[in-house]
């Protein structure tokens, strides 16, 4: 039975140890050598004394040794918290003190801004030094321990902490294998900055099925044309962009071309423009175009809608929940509105995450227990919050 994202990697460890695994620039790992990068980065947080449980920041650029440093924390048995290294010390300090991390995985050149935080900094091997992978038992993780907490922007106030468990991420990882259709044959590229949820599917969910994964170069990731040749040249077929890249990516002169291999194009993070989704689908037939929505407290993705050319004004539809998920529109009694009324938002089912970090009166503000599951006797809750478009 698969209760975490390292059952899913590692059974492609085993059965593909041979394939590639991560590309970026001309650094390339097969699934063999990221797992010994991994194995590795978690013997020294094991040797520093990180048990299950623990929060490890994660202070690294986009790149294999970064995904590698993510497996490592969670062969320990820890979770992750993403730092960026484009955060002002302000909001790096504020993140190591709320979240009471117990050390940082740092790269070398990033590990003197951490200096005087009283924190152990462990540095990320480098992807060149993959060779045989350790002795070193990977911690069993079970639905209830944490895979990642990761802070919103605060820009409705201070930024919250979002703890993510197993049972979130598998539920997640099974209903996108289903809804992409994801295989080994399959190419994904990780643009987003992984301080944003996004980022969590753009990793885990190629490595979940064993698939190919291209991390963008930090200097790419804000320019549709250099994205737009890396898909080119490594034949991606699932590529997730927020709507004003999209928007870019269809102005570019042979977008259609340079963009044959895609077969799923995946928009998120904000309203997608009708006339925006017509576009790309009458330029680029063959690939289907998901419309995706979803906060961070339900664990990424919440509803899909597989757009059609007929979209040609709007609104694009947030689509249906995925599996594991349930949606309903309430008013403030917890009732059902009526069609054209607005309400909040509430979401049910596997992908409602563990809470706020740190803070009990918030969860319970925003986390509504609604019952308990008549199998597992857990109480079942909902996140309420505001419908896309709506500020």
């Amino acid at each position: 039975m698969t209760e975490s994202f390292i059952d899913f990697f590692e059974a492609h460890v085993a059965a593909t140890p041979d394939a590639t695994a991560v590309v970026s620039g001309a650094d390339a790992l097969s699934y063999r050598e990221l797992d010994a990068l991994a194995r590795r980065q978690a013997l020294e947080l094991a040797d520093s004394g990180v048990r299950r449980g623990a929060l490890v920041g994660v202070y690294a650029e986009p790149g294999p040794a970064m995904i590698a440093a993510i497996l490592g924390v969670l062969k320990a048995g820890a979770a992750y918290v993403p730092l960026d290294p484009e955060y002002p010390a302000q909001r790096l300090d504020y993140l190591v003190q709320d979240s009471g991390m117990s050390a940082v995985l740092a790269e070398e050149h990033l590990a003197p801004r951490l200096s005087g935080r009283g924190l152990p900094v462990i540095g990320v091997p480098s992807s060149a030094g993959a060779g045989s992978a350790p002795a070193f038992e990977t911690v069993r993780r079970g639905p209830d321990d944490l895979v990642y907490v990761i802070y919103t922007s605060g820009s409705t106030g201070r930024p919250k902490g979002v703890r993510v468990t197993e049972a979130n991420v598998v539920n997640l990882l099974n209903a996108v294998g289903e809804s992409y259709k994801l295989c080994a044959d399959d190419v994904t590229i990780f643009t987003h900055s992984f301080t944003f949820d996004a980022s969590v599917l753009e990793i885990f969910a190629p490595l979940a099925f064993g698939a190919k994964l291209v991390v963008a170069a930090a200097e790419e990731r804000r320019d549709a044309a250099k994205l737009v040749a890396a898909v080119k040249q490594h034949r991606v077929t699932i590529w997730d962009m927020v709507p004003a890249m999209l928007a870019q990516v269809v102005d570019l002169p042979d977008f259609a071309g340079d963009c044959a291999s895609l077969r799923l194009a995946i928009s998120g993070a904000d309203v997608l423009p009708p006339g925006l989704a017509h576009r790309f689908l009458t330029l680029a037939p063959w690939c289907e175009l998901q419309n995706q929505y979803g906060p961070t407290e339900a664990t990424v993705i919440t509803t899909v809608w597989s757009c059609t050319t007929d979209t040609a004004s709007g609104p694009v539809p947030i689509g249906y929940p995925i599996a594991g998920t349930s949606v309903h529109v309430l008013d403030e009694r917890l009732a059902p509105v009526v069609p054209g009324q607005i309400g909040e938002i509430h979401i049910g089912g596997a992908g409602v995450t563990a809470g706020y970090h740190g803070r009990p009166e918030l969860t319970a503000e925003r986390f509504v227990t609604t019952g308990r599951c008549p199998r597992s006797g857990r109480r079942t809750t909902a996140w309420a919050g505001r419908p896309p478009g709506r500020r």
